[in-house]
Protein backbone atom coordinates (compact mmCIF):
# COMPACT_ATOMS: atom_id res chain seq x y z
CA UNK A 1 0.00 0.00 0.00
CA UNK A 2 1.40 3.67 -0.95
CA UNK A 3 1.62 6.43 1.57
CA UNK A 4 1.52 9.89 1.16
CA UNK A 5 2.81 12.65 3.40
CA UNK A 6 0.92 15.44 4.33
CA UNK A 7 2.15 17.48 1.74
CA UNK A 8 1.55 15.92 -0.83
CA UNK A 9 -1.96 14.76 0.12
CA UNK A 10 -2.97 18.41 0.18
CA UNK A 11 -1.56 18.91 -3.74
CA UNK A 12 -3.53 15.76 -4.39
CA UNK A 13 -7.22 17.39 -2.71
CA UNK A 14 -6.27 20.51 -3.85
CA UNK A 15 -6.42 22.11 -0.10
CA UNK A 16 -4.11 23.59 2.55
CA UNK A 17 -1.71 21.47 4.30
CA UNK A 18 -3.62 23.14 7.57
CA UNK A 19 -6.92 21.76 5.82
CA UNK A 20 -5.88 18.16 5.96
CA UNK A 21 -4.00 18.17 9.10
CA UNK A 22 -7.08 19.64 10.78
CA UNK A 23 -8.61 16.57 9.18
CA UNK A 24 -6.35 14.17 10.77
CA UNK A 25 -6.41 15.64 13.95
CA UNK A 26 -10.55 15.37 13.81
CA UNK A 27 -9.56 11.24 12.53
CA UNK A 28 -11.86 11.65 9.48
CA UNK A 29 -9.03 10.48 7.29
CA UNK A 30 -9.53 6.63 6.63
CA UNK A 31 -6.56 4.11 7.40
CA UNK A 32 -3.83 7.40 8.48
CA UNK A 33 -1.71 6.82 11.33
CA UNK A 34 1.76 8.36 12.86
CA UNK A 35 4.71 7.12 13.54
CA UNK A 36 7.73 9.00 14.42
CA UNK A 37 5.81 12.24 14.37
CA UNK A 38 4.86 11.92 10.44
CA UNK A 39 1.79 11.31 9.29
CA UNK A 40 1.15 8.10 6.96
CA UNK A 41 -1.42 8.65 4.25
CA UNK A 42 -2.89 5.99 2.36
CA UNK A 43 -2.81 6.92 -0.88
CA UNK A 44 -6.15 6.15 -1.97
CA UNK A 45 -7.76 7.97 0.68
CA UNK A 46 -11.02 9.39 -0.18
CA UNK A 47 -11.17 13.20 0.25
CA UNK A 48 -13.89 13.47 3.37
CA UNK A 49 -16.68 15.66 2.76
CA UNK A 50 -17.19 19.33 4.57
CA UNK A 51 -19.87 19.38 7.15
CA UNK A 52 -19.99 23.36 6.47
CA UNK A 53 -21.12 22.61 2.93
CA UNK A 54 -23.93 19.59 3.80
CA UNK A 55 -25.30 21.99 6.55
CA UNK A 56 -25.54 24.60 4.13
CA UNK A 57 -27.29 22.52 1.47
CA UNK A 58 -29.63 21.32 4.23
CA UNK A 59 -31.07 25.00 4.97
CA UNK A 60 -31.15 25.62 1.32
CA UNK A 61 -35.59 26.12 0.03
CA UNK A 62 -36.00 22.72 -1.56
CA UNK A 63 -38.58 23.18 -4.82
CA UNK A 64 -42.30 21.59 -3.88
CA UNK A 65 -42.28 18.10 -6.09
CA UNK A 66 -44.85 16.08 -6.63
CA UNK A 67 -44.04 12.82 -4.61
CA UNK A 68 -43.20 9.66 -6.65
CA UNK A 69 -42.63 6.13 -5.47
CA UNK A 70 -38.95 5.85 -5.30
CA UNK A 71 -37.04 3.00 -5.81
CA UNK A 72 -35.93 1.46 -2.43
CA UNK A 73 -31.75 1.91 -2.22
CA UNK A 74 -29.64 -1.31 -2.22
CA UNK A 75 -28.20 -1.83 0.86
CA UNK A 76 -24.79 -1.21 1.16
CA UNK A 77 -22.13 -4.41 0.90
CA UNK A 78 -21.48 -5.89 4.75
CA UNK A 79 -18.31 -6.74 4.56
CA UNK A 80 -17.29 -9.18 8.23
CA UNK A 81 -14.51 -7.40 10.24
CA UNK A 82 -12.14 -10.49 10.28
CA UNK A 83 -11.94 -9.67 6.73
CA UNK A 84 -10.52 -5.92 6.72
CA UNK A 85 -6.98 -6.75 6.29
CA UNK A 86 -4.62 -9.13 4.99
CA UNK A 87 -1.42 -9.76 7.09
CA UNK A 88 -0.81 -6.40 8.36
CA UNK A 89 3.73 -6.15 8.01
CA UNK A 90 2.76 -6.99 4.41
CA UNK A 91 0.29 -3.59 4.24
CA UNK A 92 1.58 -1.81 6.75
CA UNK A 93 4.81 -0.48 6.03
CA UNK A 94 7.28 -0.13 9.23
CA UNK A 95 10.30 2.32 9.55
CA UNK A 96 13.36 0.52 8.55
CA UNK A 97 15.13 0.71 11.47
CA UNK A 98 12.52 0.14 14.26
CA UNK A 99 9.07 -1.95 13.06
CA UNK A 100 8.20 -1.86 17.14
CA UNK A 101 6.74 1.63 16.67
CA UNK A 102 4.04 0.49 14.82
CA UNK A 103 1.86 -1.75 17.22
CA UNK A 104 1.78 1.44 19.57
CA UNK A 105 -0.02 3.31 16.70
CA UNK A 106 -2.41 1.06 16.22
CA UNK A 107 -6.23 1.69 18.03
CA UNK A 108 -7.31 -1.71 17.83
CA UNK A 109 -6.29 -4.29 20.46
CA UNK A 110 -6.67 -6.96 18.20
CA UNK A 111 -5.05 -5.52 15.46
CA UNK A 112 -2.19 -4.45 17.74
CA UNK A 113 -1.85 -8.01 18.97
CA UNK A 114 -1.48 -9.42 15.41
CA UNK A 115 1.36 -7.24 14.80
CA UNK A 116 3.29 -7.89 17.32
CA UNK A 117 2.83 -11.28 17.30
CA UNK A 118 3.72 -11.54 13.07
CA UNK A 119 7.21 -9.18 14.59
CA UNK A 120 7.44 -11.84 16.88
CA UNK A 121 7.36 -14.82 13.76
CA UNK A 122 9.66 -12.92 11.56
CA UNK A 123 12.79 -13.01 14.88
CA UNK A 124 12.23 -16.97 15.27
CA UNK A 125 9.37 -16.85 18.01
CA UNK A 126 7.27 -19.77 16.59
CA UNK A 127 6.06 -21.19 19.89
CA UNK A 128 4.29 -17.66 20.67
CA UNK A 129 2.95 -17.69 16.88
CA UNK A 130 1.47 -20.70 17.12
CA UNK A 131 -0.63 -20.18 19.59
CA UNK A 132 -2.28 -17.26 17.81
CA UNK A 133 -5.36 -19.11 16.11
CA UNK A 134 -6.31 -20.04 19.72
CA UNK A 135 -6.15 -16.85 21.02
CA UNK A 136 -7.94 -15.07 18.35
CA UNK A 137 -11.81 -15.31 18.54
CA UNK A 138 -14.19 -15.95 15.00
CA UNK A 139 -15.07 -13.02 14.31
CA UNK A 140 -12.24 -10.61 15.00
CA UNK A 141 -10.30 -9.14 12.29
CA UNK A 142 -7.07 -10.84 11.75
CA UNK A 143 -8.73 -14.35 11.86
CA UNK A 144 -7.06 -15.37 8.76
CA UNK A 145 -3.90 -13.68 9.51
CA UNK A 146 -3.73 -15.79 12.50
CA UNK A 147 -4.70 -18.69 10.70
CA UNK A 148 -1.90 -18.11 7.93
CA UNK A 149 0.73 -17.73 11.33
CA UNK A 150 0.08 -20.52 12.48
CA UNK A 151 0.46 -22.88 10.06
CA UNK A 152 3.41 -21.79 9.25
CA UNK A 153 4.98 -21.96 12.60
CA UNK A 154 2.59 -25.23 13.28
CA UNK A 155 5.58 -26.51 10.51
CA UNK A 156 8.86 -25.04 12.13
CA UNK A 157 7.61 -26.59 15.35
CA UNK A 158 6.43 -30.35 13.73
CA UNK A 159 3.07 -29.42 15.28
CA UNK A 160 0.78 -31.75 13.11
CA UNK A 161 -2.15 -31.40 15.51
CA UNK A 162 -2.48 -28.06 15.34
CA UNK A 163 -1.69 -27.71 11.50
CA UNK A 164 -4.82 -30.18 10.79
CA UNK A 165 -6.96 -28.13 13.16
CA UNK A 166 -6.31 -24.84 11.82
CA UNK A 167 -6.59 -26.48 8.45
CA UNK A 168 -9.73 -28.32 8.95
CA UNK A 169 -11.26 -24.91 10.04
CA UNK A 170 -10.09 -23.05 6.57
CA UNK A 171 -11.76 -25.82 4.47
CA UNK A 172 -14.57 -25.31 5.83
CA UNK A 173 -14.17 -21.70 5.17
CA UNK A 174 -13.01 -22.33 1.95
CA UNK A 175 -17.31 -23.83 1.16
CA UNK A 176 -18.35 -20.35 2.48
CA UNK A 177 -21.22 -18.71 0.08
CA UNK A 178 -19.35 -15.72 1.13
CA UNK A 179 -16.89 -15.71 -1.81
CA UNK A 180 -14.72 -12.79 1.06
CA UNK A 181 -14.60 -15.33 3.12
CA UNK A 182 -13.51 -18.61 0.65
CA UNK A 183 -10.73 -16.39 -1.10
CA UNK A 184 -9.43 -15.23 2.33
CA UNK A 185 -9.76 -18.63 3.69
CA UNK A 186 -7.45 -20.15 0.74
CA UNK A 187 -5.36 -17.20 0.83
CA UNK A 188 -3.99 -18.33 4.45
CA UNK A 189 -3.77 -22.10 3.19
CA UNK A 190 -2.02 -21.41 0.06
CA UNK A 191 0.83 -20.10 1.79
CA UNK A 192 1.94 -22.70 3.75
CA UNK A 193 1.33 -25.12 0.87
CA UNK A 194 3.40 -23.13 -1.28
CA UNK A 195 5.97 -22.88 1.24
CA UNK A 196 6.20 -26.94 1.82
CA UNK A 197 6.03 -27.09 -2.24
CA UNK A 198 2.48 -28.87 -2.26
CA UNK A 199 1.81 -27.75 -5.40
CA UNK A 200 -1.47 -29.27 -5.45
CA UNK A 201 -3.05 -27.21 -3.29
CA UNK A 202 -2.46 -24.41 -5.34
CA UNK A 203 -5.76 -22.24 -6.46
CA UNK A 204 -6.24 -21.61 -10.54
CA UNK A 205 -6.57 -17.96 -9.42
CA UNK A 206 -2.73 -17.94 -7.71
CA UNK A 207 -1.71 -19.87 -10.86
CA UNK A 208 -3.55 -17.38 -13.20
CA UNK A 209 -2.31 -14.27 -10.77
CA UNK A 210 -6.04 -13.20 -10.95
CA UNK A 211 -6.16 -11.71 -7.57
CA UNK A 212 -9.31 -9.67 -8.72
CA UNK A 213 -11.56 -11.61 -6.19
CA UNK A 214 -9.48 -10.82 -3.33
CA UNK A 215 -10.19 -7.63 -0.78
CA UNK A 216 -7.66 -4.98 -1.53
CA UNK A 217 -6.32 -5.13 1.81
CA UNK A 218 -5.29 -9.08 0.79
CA UNK A 219 -4.03 -8.47 -2.50
CA UNK A 220 -0.66 -7.81 -1.97
CA UNK A 221 -0.50 -11.35 -0.15
CA UNK A 222 -1.99 -12.82 -3.67
CA UNK A 223 0.53 -11.05 -5.60
CA UNK A 224 3.25 -12.83 -3.20
CA UNK A 225 1.60 -16.03 -3.49
CA UNK A 226 1.70 -16.28 -7.20
CA UNK A 227 5.44 -15.47 -6.98
CA UNK A 228 5.85 -18.47 -5.15
CA UNK A 229 3.75 -20.11 -7.41
CA UNK A 230 6.45 -19.21 -10.33
CA UNK A 231 9.18 -20.63 -7.90
CA UNK A 232 7.33 -23.96 -6.94
CA UNK A 233 7.03 -24.56 -10.86
CA UNK A 234 10.55 -23.73 -11.40
CA UNK A 235 10.10 -20.41 -14.18
CA UNK A 236 12.61 -19.04 -12.55
CA UNK A 237 13.26 -16.42 -15.88
CA UNK A 238 9.38 -15.22 -15.17
CA UNK A 239 9.86 -15.04 -11.45
CA UNK A 240 13.00 -13.16 -11.74
CA UNK A 241 11.00 -10.55 -13.77
CA UNK A 242 8.00 -10.41 -12.48
CA UNK A 243 9.90 -9.99 -8.66
CA UNK A 244 12.09 -6.98 -9.80
CA UNK A 245 8.67 -5.18 -11.34
CA UNK A 246 6.89 -5.49 -8.20
CA UNK A 247 10.37 -4.51 -5.98
CA UNK A 248 10.30 -1.49 -8.48
CA UNK A 249 6.41 -0.66 -8.01
CA UNK A 250 6.65 -1.39 -4.45
CA UNK A 251 9.88 0.05 -2.72
CA UNK A 252 9.51 3.12 -0.13
CA UNK A 253 12.66 5.18 0.89
CA UNK A 254 12.20 5.55 4.67
CA UNK A 255 9.87 2.32 5.47
CA UNK A 256 9.40 -1.33 4.26
CA UNK A 257 6.83 -4.13 4.92
CA UNK A 258 7.64 -8.14 5.19
CA UNK A 259 6.97 -7.99 1.25
CA UNK A 260 9.91 -6.62 0.24
CA UNK A 261 12.32 -8.60 2.20
CA UNK A 262 10.37 -11.53 0.68
CA UNK A 263 10.59 -9.61 -3.07
CA UNK A 264 14.24 -10.01 -2.29
CA UNK A 265 14.39 -13.30 -1.35
CA UNK A 266 12.54 -14.58 -4.24
CA UNK A 267 14.60 -12.59 -6.54
CA UNK A 268 17.74 -14.55 -5.29
CA UNK A 269 16.42 -17.82 -5.61
CA UNK A 270 15.82 -17.26 -9.10
CA UNK A 271 19.43 -16.08 -9.58
CA UNK A 272 20.69 -18.92 -8.01
CA UNK A 273 19.11 -21.21 -9.69
CA UNK A 274 20.08 -18.87 -13.14
CA UNK A 275 23.43 -19.20 -11.86
CA UNK A 276 23.78 -15.55 -11.65
CA UNK A 277 25.63 -15.78 -8.09
CA UNK A 278 26.86 -12.22 -8.07
CA UNK A 279 23.36 -10.78 -8.68
CA UNK A 280 21.83 -13.32 -6.02
CA UNK A 281 24.25 -12.08 -3.44
CA UNK A 282 23.08 -8.34 -3.86
CA UNK A 283 19.77 -9.18 -3.45
CA UNK A 284 20.36 -11.62 -0.55
CA UNK A 285 22.18 -8.48 0.69
CA UNK A 286 19.51 -6.17 0.40
CA UNK A 287 17.03 -8.29 2.54
CA UNK A 288 19.85 -8.41 5.34
CA UNK A 289 20.07 -5.20 5.42
CA UNK A 290 16.07 -4.85 5.99
CA UNK A 291 16.00 -7.21 7.80
CA UNK A 292 19.15 -8.32 10.19
CA UNK A 293 19.19 -5.06 12.19
CA UNK A 294 15.78 -5.45 13.28
CA UNK A 295 16.41 -9.53 13.99
CA UNK A 296 14.50 -10.74 11.30
CA UNK A 297 15.18 -14.36 10.67
CA UNK A 298 13.00 -15.97 9.63
CA UNK A 299 13.04 -15.18 5.83
CA UNK A 300 17.48 -16.54 5.69
CA UNK A 301 15.55 -19.61 8.16
CA UNK A 302 12.87 -20.41 5.59
CA UNK A 303 15.30 -19.85 2.30
CA UNK A 304 18.68 -21.65 3.74
CA UNK A 305 18.31 -24.64 1.14
CA UNK A 306 17.41 -22.28 -1.86
CA UNK A 307 20.46 -20.20 -2.42
CA UNK A 308 23.06 -23.24 -1.78
CA UNK A 309 25.44 -21.50 0.99
CA UNK A 310 25.33 -17.81 -0.47
CA UNK A 311 23.40 -17.11 2.45
CA UNK A 312 25.53 -18.48 5.03
CA UNK A 313 28.90 -16.92 3.05
CA UNK A 314 26.85 -13.29 3.14
CA UNK A 315 26.18 -13.56 7.07
CA UNK A 316 30.00 -14.92 7.59
CA UNK A 317 31.34 -11.93 5.53
CA UNK A 318 28.60 -9.24 6.69
CA UNK A 319 27.01 -10.03 10.00
CA UNK A 320 28.39 -12.89 11.82
CA UNK A 321 26.84 -12.06 14.92
CA UNK A 322 23.86 -13.62 13.49
CA UNK A 323 25.34 -16.69 11.48
CA UNK A 324 24.54 -18.98 14.68
CA UNK A 325 20.92 -18.05 14.95
CA UNK A 326 19.76 -18.14 11.77
CA UNK A 327 21.91 -21.66 11.32
CA UNK A 328 20.72 -23.19 14.07
CA UNK A 329 16.74 -22.18 13.72
CA UNK A 330 17.73 -24.00 10.16
CA UNK A 331 19.00 -26.79 11.54
CA UNK A 332 16.21 -26.93 14.01
CA UNK A 333 13.26 -27.04 11.44
CA UNK A 334 14.55 -27.59 7.93
CA UNK A 335 13.48 -31.17 8.33
CA UNK A 336 9.96 -30.14 9.61
CA UNK A 337 9.13 -28.72 6.26
CA UNK A 338 10.32 -31.70 4.51
CA UNK A 339 8.38 -33.97 7.01
CA UNK A 340 5.10 -32.13 6.14
CA UNK A 341 5.94 -31.97 2.41
CA UNK A 342 6.34 -35.86 2.02
CA UNK A 343 2.64 -36.16 4.18
CA UNK A 344 0.78 -33.78 2.15
CA UNK A 345 2.10 -34.97 -1.23
CA UNK A 346 3.16 -38.31 -0.95
CA UNK A 347 6.35 -37.78 -1.88
CA UNK A 348 9.39 -39.61 -0.04
CA UNK A 349 12.21 -36.95 0.45
CA UNK A 350 14.45 -37.82 2.50
CA UNK A 351 15.34 -36.50 5.82
CA UNK A 352 18.09 -39.13 6.35
CA UNK A 353 20.52 -36.51 5.46
CA UNK A 354 22.75 -33.66 6.68
CA UNK A 355 22.71 -29.94 5.95
CA UNK A 356 25.47 -30.44 4.33
CA UNK A 357 24.47 -33.39 3.01
CA UNK A 358 21.31 -32.19 1.30
CA UNK A 359 22.36 -29.33 -0.43
CA UNK A 360 25.74 -31.19 -2.01
CA UNK A 361 22.78 -33.39 -3.27
CA UNK A 362 21.07 -30.31 -4.92
CA UNK A 363 23.91 -29.07 -6.43
CA UNK A 364 24.83 -32.46 -7.92
CA UNK A 365 21.57 -32.64 -9.44
CA UNK A 366 21.19 -29.01 -10.72
CA UNK A 367 23.28 -30.03 -13.12
CA UNK A 368 26.71 -28.97 -10.93
CA UNK A 369 29.94 -30.55 -11.17
CA UNK A 370 32.19 -32.02 -8.71
CA UNK A 371 34.82 -28.70 -9.09
CA UNK A 372 31.24 -26.49 -8.27
CA UNK A 373 30.38 -28.35 -5.41
CA UNK A 374 33.87 -27.85 -4.02
CA UNK A 375 33.85 -24.38 -4.35
CA UNK A 376 30.27 -23.60 -3.00
CA UNK A 377 31.32 -25.76 -0.09
CA UNK A 378 34.86 -25.00 0.28
CA UNK A 379 35.55 -28.79 -0.21
CA UNK A 380 38.16 -30.56 -1.76
CA UNK A 381 36.87 -32.41 -5.07
CA UNK A 382 38.32 -35.78 -3.32
CA UNK A 383 36.03 -34.65 -0.15
CA UNK A 384 32.63 -34.15 -2.59
CA UNK A 385 33.07 -37.44 -3.84
CA UNK A 386 33.44 -39.39 -0.76
CA UNK A 387 30.68 -37.34 0.64
CA UNK A 388 28.35 -38.28 -2.86
CA UNK A 389 29.68 -42.09 -2.43
CA UNK A 390 28.38 -41.89 1.58
CA UNK A 391 24.97 -40.49 0.44
CA UNK A 392 24.47 -43.36 -2.09
CA UNK A 393 25.21 -45.49 1.30
CA UNK A 394 22.73 -44.08 3.27
CA UNK A 395 20.06 -43.73 1.15
CA UNK A 396 20.69 -47.13 -0.50
CA UNK A 397 20.27 -45.89 -3.74
CA UNK A 398 23.29 -46.14 -6.79
CA UNK A 399 22.35 -43.59 -9.28
CA UNK A 400 21.26 -39.96 -9.72
CA UNK A 401 17.80 -40.83 -10.76
CA UNK A 402 17.27 -42.46 -7.44
CA UNK A 403 18.81 -39.71 -5.84
CA UNK A 404 16.28 -36.74 -7.92
CA UNK A 405 13.57 -38.80 -6.59
CA UNK A 406 14.41 -37.73 -2.42
CA UNK A 407 15.79 -34.67 -2.75
CA UNK A 408 13.05 -31.79 -2.99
Amino acid sequence: MEFLSVRATAERWGVSMRNVQRLLKEDRIHGAYKYSGCWMIPADAPKPDDPRRERKKALEPKPETVPEAAEEAPAPPVRPNRLAYGLLSVIIPMPRRNPDAVPPMLKETTLRREYEVELAYMRGNYELASRRFSETLPDAPTRFCACMLSLLSAIHLNDSELYGRVSHYLRQERRSSDLNVAHMAEVAMTGPSLSMRDMNQVPLWVQKGDFSGLLPEARPMGMYLSLKNLQGQKRYGELLCACKAAIALWEQEDTFTLLDIYLRMLCATGCYELNRVEECDRHLLAAMDMALPNGFITPFVEFWMSTGCQIEHLLEQHYPQWLDPVERTSAATWKNWIAFHNHYTRENITTLLTQREYRLARIILAGGTYQNVADELYLSVSTVKSMLSAIYDKLMIHSRAELAEMIM
